[in-house]
C-alpha cells in the first residue's frame, strides 16, 4: 500500500478539528499519517487534541496563514501522496480507498479529485461538480488537460477533494504564502501543469460553513472584490510566464487576466483610485485584445465623473 499524508491546518477551531481528524481515522484505507498544523491557535486546540496525540503528528507554529500551514505539512510529509483537509470539514469513509485504488490502476496521474457535498455550505447545487457544471457522464476517468478544466470548472479541485503526489507539489512550488486569498486556486493551477488528473463523481467529502465569530484561516477569502482581483491578476500574470503552457492554455490564461484587470479597474474607479484603474484597464488591453478591453481602455480616458457613473450603472444591473 502507498502512504498518504493527510494535512490538516487549523486555527482556533477546537470545536471542529477533532471531527475532521475522526473522519480520517474512519477511512477504510489505512496506510496514512495525519499531520495537524496548528497555525498559532489561542483557544484550547492543543487540549482537545491531547487524546489524539498518539495517532497524529502535531506541529505548532506562529500564525502565518493557511498557505504556510499547508506548506509546513507538505515539507514534513512522509507519504508519497498528500491529501488536504480543512479543520472544519470532513471526509467520508471510502474517500482514500477509492482514490488510491484509481491511482494504483493509473500510476501515471499526478493528482485525483472527487465530488464534494456542499449542502451544509448553503449551496443549492448541493455538490461541487454540479455547482461548476462538470459533466457527470462517466463515474470516473482521467483529465488529460487539467488546467483548462480547472479554469472552466473551478470547484472540481477544492483542496478537500484533491490528493496529489508530494514530489508534484514540491515541483509545482508549494502554496504561495504571499497570497491570502485564492491561494488554493493558484496552487491547483500549477499542479494542473504537472500532468494528468484522475476524478470520481462520487461524493466523498463534506464542506461546512461554520458559525464562527472569530477570524480563521479562510477569513480573507471574503474580504472584498478588490483583493480577489489583485490576487487573480497576480496568479494569471505569473502563470503566463510558465513555459509549459500550450498555445491554447496561454490564450485562455491571457483572456482571464484581461477579464480580472477590467473588473479590478472598475472597482478601483469606484474607490476613486483613478491611476490604479487606468493601469488596470491598460493591462487588460495589452493582455488580451478584445472589444471589452478596448472599450474599457477608452472609458479610462474619459472624464473621471463620467467613467465612474458608467461603472456605477453597470454594477447596478
Amino acid at each position: 500500500m502507498i502512504m498518504v499524508s493527510v494535512i490538516i491546518p487549523t486555527y482556533n477551531r477546537s470545536r471542529y478539528v477533532t471531527q475532521a481528524i475522526d473522519s480520517v481515522l474512519s477511512q477504510t484505507y489505512k496506510d496514512y499519517e495525519i499531520i495537524v498544523v496548528d497555525d498559532g491557535s489561542t483557544d484550547n486546540t492543543k487540549d482537545v487534541l491531547q487524546p489524539y496525540m498518539d495517532r497524529i503528528r502535531y506541529i505548532y507554529q506562529e500564525n502565518s496563514g493557511v498557505s504556510a500551514a499547508r506548506n509546513t505539512g507538505i515539507r514534513l510529509a512522509k507519504g508519497e501522496w498528500i491529501g488536504f483537509l480543512d479543520s472544519d470539514d470532513e471526509w467520508l469513509p471510502e474517500k482514500l480507498k477509492i482514490q488510491m485504488t484509481f491511482i494504483q490502476e493509473n500510476p501515471s496521474i499526478v493528482a485525483h479529485t472527487v465530488n464534494v457535498d456542499l449542502s451544509n455550505y448553503g449551496n443549492q447545487d448541493r455538490t461541487s461538480f454540479l455547482h461548476c457544471g462538470f459533466p457527470l457522464k462517466y463515474k470516473e476517468g482521467i483529465i488529460e488537460v487539467p488546467l483548462l478544466l480547472h479554469f472552466k470548472h473551478r470547484t472540481i479541485v477544492m483542496p478537500q477533494a484533491v490528493i496529489c503526489r508530494k514530489d508534484t507539489a514540491v515541483r509545482a512550488g508549494l502554496f504561495d504564502e504571499s497570497l491570502s486569498i485564492c491561494e488554493d486556486y493558484d496552487f491547483m493551477c500549477r499542479i494542473a501543469l504537472q500532468g494528468s488528473w484522475g476524478y470520481s463523481t462520487r461524493v466523498l467529502a463534506v464542506l461546512y460553513r461554520r458559525p464562527e465569530g472569530i477570524k480563521n484561516l479562510s477569513a480573507d477569502r471574503y474580504s472584498g472584490a478588490i483583493k480577489r482581483c489583485f490576487s487573480l491578476t497576480k496568479i494569471h500574470s505569473k502563470l503566463l510566464e510558465n513555459k509549459k503552457l500550450t498555445k491554447c492554455e496561454r490564450r485562455v490564461t491571457a483572456k482571464l487576466l484581461s477579464s480580472n484587470c477590467r473588473e479590478l479597474g472598475q472597482h478601483l474607479l469606484l474607490k476613486e483610485d483613478y491611476k490604479g484603474a487606468h493601469d488596470s484597464f491598460r493591462l487588460a488591453f495589452h493582455s488580451y485584445l478584445s472589444v471589452k478591453s478596448i472599450l474599457w481602455s477608452m472609458v479610462s480616458k474619459l472624464p473621471v465623473s463620467f467613467s465612474k457613473r458608467l461603472v456605477e450603472h453597470r454594477m447596478k444591473r
